[in-house]
Parts: C-alpha cells; structure tokens; sequence
C-alpha cells in the first residue's frame, strides 16, 4: 500500500498497488465513498525527501522540483502529488517522501 499519495487540489488519496496485480485481486471497498480505478500515470519527475511529511517541506520540495522542470524544458501535466512511504510512528529521519509531477510527452 505504499506509498499513499494525495493531491492538493481536491484531496484524494491514492493507494498504489504492486506492478501485476488487477481490479480483480483488490479487496473490495466497506464504503461506498471508496472507488477502485485504473490510473495511468505516464512520465512523471520526482523529488525525495526525508522527514516530517509536513505541507511546508512538500511546498519547499515542490518549489525545487518545478524550477528544475523549468529549466530542463519540460512542461507539467497536471497538478502535483504528494507521496508519503512510511508510517507515522516511523523514526522521522528515515522517512522517505516525494513530490511528484507528470509531465506532457516529448
């Protein structure tokens, strides 16, 4: 179920399962405010960083991550994700965190 990732904008979370697996092997949802899709992400840039998963140092990440995008010619293709891989009781300088940011194709 790692990592759990969450966009800004509207507040939905995504579970990212492990390569090979289909609708069909999920468990299905208690809740009916819980929907299983397919995603395709296509290419994407990402940033890691280590830590508290707080919304400044996603902010701070995120700020880094779309200058090098500028700067390398790249273009976003939607909003940013922010990804956390660990749990909350995880020691906070082994926690692994990323910003995420499709990008349009070449």
């Amino acid at each position: 179920t790692a990592p759990v990732l969450q966009s800004e904008k509207d507040m939905r979370m995504a579970f990212v399962m492990p390569a090979g697996r289909t609708l069909n092997d999920l468990p299905l949802p208690q809740s009916t405010q819980v929907s299983l899709t397919n995603v395709d992400w296509g290419e994407a840039v990402a940033i890691r960083f280590a830590g508290r998963g707080k919304q400044k140092k996603f902010k701070e990440a995120e700020t880094k991550l779309r200058a090098a995008l500028e700067k390398s010619g790249r273009e976003p293709a939607g909003p940013a994700l922010y990804a956390q891989y660990n749990s909350p009781s995880a020691f906070p300088p082994l926690r692994r965190n990323e910003v995420i940011i499709p990008i349009k194709a070449k």
